[in-house]
């Protein structure tokens, strides 16, 4: 802690203390490898949709060829069904020609000829019919696949770039977060730094007054006191500048003024208002007698004297 005050003391090391500061909050808050995650995350889910999606096409593949094999096999069937009933015939035909049997010349021959070969030709027909209704079946069964297969790729699709937008929505919100976080955090370490700045420069103005005080040139009266925030005076200067309370003209109200010692016995708004006229002093170096004039307003007639006594021509 005593290094870090002694750090306060110069505006360098104010000045590095809150570059120090700020460059943590960088690392702190960076998000770059968030963002690295989140494409790893979609990169993922992208390989994971394609293996689906491969994996589904894969086994509509199969599907279809197994479809298309009991396909072969129903033609197969229907290739045997058809031989065997020409074989049936030729062998009922044969056996009629072992017999004796003319066909040419015995009506009761045509007649059976007739039938036989009729009931050859309602075998091969049922055979065909049988066969055409498995092939349309068959051909229905692989369109019906192909749907659900495309029905199912658009799912994994679907899914895949539901995950992959809200992961990036989370994302985002998440940076946006940390972005915010870190405009606030930057924005209390300026405010530190201000802060450190102007206590080192009160303190500076504090000693420097106590210097002063203590070699007498000052003049008045004055007593002192030490406290944790620096020293204080009582002091109260006869000499402080001569201004026209009432009256501000063009060419007066910019004429610069500095603190020449503490008021004294000041509180409530008389002491808003001399800090308030002090933090200017320390940024600027100075006051205008304009803005002593306007800040004392609506002060009773004593904390104006006190405070304007207070400052010297600079």
């Amino acid at each position: 802690m005593a290094s870090l005050n002694k750090t306060f003391n110069t505006a360098k090391g104010i000045k590095a203390q809150q570059k120090t500061e700020l460059n943590e909050i960088d690392k702190a808050y960076d998000t770059s490898g968030y963002q690295n995650l989140i494409n790893q995350y979609s990169n993922s889910y992208d390989t994971y949709s394609k293996q689906q999606q491969q994996f589904q096409n894969q086994q509509t593949e199969q599907a279809i060829k197994e479809i298309n094999q009991n396909k072969e096999y129903q033609k197969q069937d229907y290739l045997k069904e058809q031989k065997g009933a020409y074989t049936d015939y030729q062998k009922q035909a044969d056996k009629f020609a072992n017999e004796g049997t003319n066909f040419r010349h015995s009506g009761v021959s045509e007649t059976a000829q007739t039938q036989l070969y009729t009931t050859y030709q309602n075998r091969v027909a049922t055979a065909r019919e049988s066969y055409n209704r498995a092939i349309t079946n068959y051909d229905n069964q692989i369109t019906n696949a192909r749907l659900q297969n495309n029905s199912k790729i658009a799912e994994i699709a679907f899914q895949a770039l539901q995950a992959k937008l809200k992961m990036n929505i989370d994302g985002f919100q998440y940076m946006q977060g940390m972005r915010i976080n870190k405009v606030s955090a930057k924005s209390s370490v300026r405010d530190r730094t201000y802060n450190r700045w102007a206590d080192m420069q009160t303190r500076k103005e504090q000693k420097k007054y106590y210097n002063s005080f203590r070699s007498g040139s000052g003049g008045g009266s004055r007593s002192y006191s030490y406290s944790s925030g620096g020293y204080s005076s009582g002091y109260n200067s006869s000499g402080g500048a001569k201004i026209n309370k009432k009256k501000v003209t063009k060419s007066n109200k910019n004429t610069k003024y500095t603190a020449n010692s503490t008021p004294i016995s000041i509180k409530g708004k008389a002491l808003k208002t001399s800090n308030a006229l002090a933090k200017t002093v320390m940024k600027k170096g100075y006051v205008t007698q304009s803005q002593l004039v306007n800040a004392t307003k609506g002060l009773t007639k004593k904390e104006k004297e006190q405070l304007l006594n207070s400052y010297k021509r600079k």
